[in-house]
């Protein structure tokens, strides 16, 4: 008779000693880790109130220099809880909330000393001087100062890199975290303090005169002399038709031999138009060295006077002009050369009103660092010697940026 099969259970189970000793161990590590990730949060909530203030400070003192908007510009650490206010006014109860911006300011720190703080109009002076304090729950405050000297200095992070903003017309040094670079590029700026770029005493429209290092240009044609990016901005445009509409503007860039239509269709006047008040900018991709760039420019006019000019085919070409050869019909104006004296057509504004940022008014000369040259075209006559040749129908300013 055969034996039953039995099968033996090795399994064991995890005894009440073994389970205390782990659930003690999660005891231990866990009352030591809760209380440094509490810190490590407030310590980083510190840095990121540090950052937006001092951020809001720069940007509130540069605003009032500029004199934008007509005003000055201050910033409040405490009006509205978890953020801090850049506001526009001479004070933040007097102030206009529809140009308010916010930076956040965890609500989890504390702020001592200056509370709020109006930057004179143009000067950049503070109202008042002395020190901002972010104290955190755990009374930590080490490196978390920003300090307003006499002149308006904010002693910002040392690591933030210095940017030169509107280096063509009235710089100004501002420091800031690398992250807004882009966009304080993207309007013009130059990275490095302003006393850093160098701008030639004399210059002519057919080349730069420092030795070349940045462009040459030759009828119309730059040619870069190393790696760049470029940025296309349109300082001012106005073609205005006699009988009551704004003649529509197109643009093409062309790098080596591609073209390059970033602000619409460049044969439809109605697509690609950019005489208007609309902001119209381009920055490129990095350009090889040696590369030559041309500007192609169209002008249009309605082919019937009842036409409403909604449609492309509502418009004839009446002027295409292009470098090279561009027969006279534009401006190319670095830095030295003589401000262009035209009579505007019309009520239209005159070439110099678009250029008055660039002009040195001493000298009566256009003042420019030597990454940029300024392009001004007349799209209306052939005939530039004539009463309606103004040069002002469009004038767009060209900055090269080290890749």
């Amino acid at each position: 008779m055969p034996f039953p099969l039995r099968i033996k259970n090795n399994r064991s189970a995890f005894t009440l000693a073994e389970i205390m000793l782990v659930i003690a161990t999660l005891f231990v590590v866990t009352s030591v880790s809760i209380p440094l990730y509490n810190r490590y949060i407030a310590r980083n909530s510190m840095e990121i109130a540090r950052q937006n203030i001092a951020q809001g400070l720069e940007r509130a003192k540069l605003l009032s220099q500029i004199g934008m908007n007509d005003s000055a510009w201050g910033f409040s650490t405490i009006a509205i809880p978890g953020r801090g206010v850049l506001f526009m006014g001479d004070s933040f109860a007097t102030r206009n909330p529809a140009f308010d911006e916010l930076y956040s300011i965890p609500e989890s720190v504390s702020i001592d000393g200056l509370t709020e703080v109006v930057f004179e109009k143009v000067t950049g002076i503070p109202s008042i001087t002395g020190t901002i304090t972010i104290i955190s729950q755990y009374n930590e405050e080490v490196s978390v100062t920003v300090n307003l000297g006499m002149s308006g200095e904010i002693d910002v992070p040392t690591d933030w890199i210095e940017v030169c903003v509107n280096p063509y017309s009235d710089p100004y040094t501002v420091r800031m975290p690398d992250s807004l670079w882009t966009e304080y590029q993207k309007n013009g700026a130059l990275l490095g303090s302003c006393n850093q770029i160098p701008v030639s005493s004399s210059s002519s429209s057919s080349s730069i005169a420092s030795g070349g290092t940045m462009f040459s240009i030759s009828n119309g044609t730059i040619t870069i002399e190393d790696e760049y990016t470029m940025k296309v901005d349109k300082i001012g445009s106005a073609l205005t038709i006699q009988s009551g509409y704004d003649a529509p503007i197109t643009v093409r860039f062309k790098i080596n031999g591609p073209y390059l239509e970033p602000w619409g269709d460049f044969q439809k006047p109605v697509d690609g138009n950019i005489n208007t008040d609309q902001d119209f900018t381009y920055t490129s991709d990095v350009i090889p060295s040696d590369s030559t760039i041309d500007f192609w420019v169209n002008s249009f006019y309605k082919s019937k006077t009842w036409y409403d000019g909604s449609q492309n085919n509502h418009f004839n070409l009446k002027q295409h002009v292009k470098t090279p050869n561009t027969d006279g019909l534009v401006y190319v104006l670095v830095d030295g050369d003589p401000v262009p004296n035209f009579t505007p057509a019309g009520d239209q504004e005159s070439i110099e009103e678009y250029l008055q940022p660039f002009i040195d008014t001493n000298s009566n000369t256009i003042q420019l660092p030597l990454n940029q040259v300024l392009y001004a075209f007349e799209l209306w006559t052939k005939d530039v010697n004539s009463g309606d040749a103004d040069f002002q129908d469009l004038v767009l300013l060209i900055t090269f940026l080290e890749s």
